[in-house]
């Protein structure tokens, strides 16, 4: 393993600023190739500290870096599967034993909390920012697993925080994949900064069901650091909306988080619902007048896109009845069954927006219209 690590560092150090886009990516994925071949068994910590020795020796490819983020990944949950295998032979010859040692649970907490370390290391060190935003986003999901609770926070932070600095273009958005068929890393085609990020938002908050509130910053502080990073994006496309894609994506999230037992859990961590539900009046509250919040803030980007000159009418009307649908779908309408609430007047007046444009929009925007309508009158 050692001269073949040698010949790989020999490799990576002819590179510079000036060797071909080619050469540079087939020597990264010749690297790539040789370090996801190296076992060393069941040693999951002599594993990784051949992977801190190939962070250090390819500090300079980011295909590299960004593969022995995802392999130190794989070996924090290993290690978790690995005393759920012992403890599975341990019960095949000891029936009335169903827990694994505590000694065994702390040395693989310790070792996940090693590799999430060693993670958050080496993610700052990839050039490219929506792949460390990615990267960051799925950390936390292993750290969720693992029960680090402290890590998980800290990922999700350091995601959100990313956003103001994300790029604007397709180019700097770019970020490799693995292709299976050739064992190799190749660029993906990639959509403009802003409605990538939009995409990565609704990603984003199906992940946040499952991330408890703090008791020091309260149960929607990821929520609102998401809402207070958005607007400062330098890079969202007026004529777009994606911006107010990016807070659609929301709604359905606090409306999950109104439920007294979410749809989805991860094992071992004790998410909003049992931490804030039952009815606590502040909860709701808190829930209300953020749900406020972000149906203003899209309300304000439609009325801003229908000043643009350069929006397309088709778009701004499915945006309007996107919302109206996404409203209908995850908010009471007729609370207490008031037949002329304020939710159901605000609906019909968004109605009433697209109706006027009928004439410029496409058929397919009439149709959808059509059946917004009928599923508002049926419910």
């Amino acid at each position: 393993v050692h001269t073949v690590l040698e010949i790989a560092r020999v490799a990576h150090d002819s590179l510079d600023s000036l060797s071909p886009e080619g050469e540079t990516r087939h020597v990264a994925n010749l690297i790539v190739k040789f370090v996801e071949r190296i076992d060393m068994g069941r040693d999951l910590e002599r594993q990784l500290a051949v992977y801190v020795e190939c962070r250090a020796a390819f500090p300079n490819l980011d295909i590299v870096l960004d593969r022995l983020v995802l392999l130190a990944a794989r070996l924090a949950v290993s290690a978790r599967l690995a005393v759920s295998t012992s403890l599975s032979s341990t019960n095949a010859d000891n029936p009335k034993n169903k827990q694994p040692s505590k000694r065994n649970q702390q040395r693989a907490a310790n070792f996940a909390k090693a590799c999430l370390a060693f993670c958050h290391v080496t993610v700052p060190s990839i050039s490219q920012p929506f792949r460390r935003f990615r990267l960051h986003t799925l950390l936390g999901h292993v750290a969720l697993l693992q029960s680090c609770l402290p890590h998980a926070d800290t990922f999700f932070k350091a995601a959100i925080a990313q956003i103001p600095d994300l790029p604007a273009g397709a180019l700097d958005a770019d970020h490799t994949t693995r292709n299976e068929s050739t064992s190799t890393f190749i660029s993906e085609t990639k959509n403009p900064g802003d409605a990538h990020l939009a995409q990565l938002i609704t990603s984003f908050a199906s992940t946040l069901v499952v991330v408890p509130g703090r008791p020091d910053h309260g149960p929607l502080y990821l929520v609102q650091g998401l809402l207070n990073a958005l607007p400062r994006y330098q890079h969202w496309q007026p004529h777009s909306g994606q911006r107010a894609r990016s807070y659609l994506a929301l709604i359905p999230l606090i409306a999950v988080y109104h439920q007294r037992k979410f749809p989805y859990s991860v094992p071992g961590v004790e998410a909003n619902d049992v931490l804030y539900g039952g009815g606590s009046n502040e909860y709701a509250n808190d829930l209300l007048s953020h749900l406020r919040d972000i149906v203003d803030r899209i309300v304000q980007d439609l009325a801003d896109l229908g000043k643009n000159p350069d929006h397309i009418p088709d778009d701004r009307a499915n945006l309007i009845l996107d919302l109206v649908n996404t409203l209908h779908a995850h908010v009471d309408l007729d609370p207490y069954n008031a037949p002329k609430s304020d939710a159901r007047t605000f609906c019909n007046r968004l109605i009433g927006l697209v109706k006027n444009k009928i004439p410029h929009t496409h058929a397919d925007t009439a149709a959808y219209l059509q059946r917004t309508e009928t599923a508002l009158l049926s419910s």
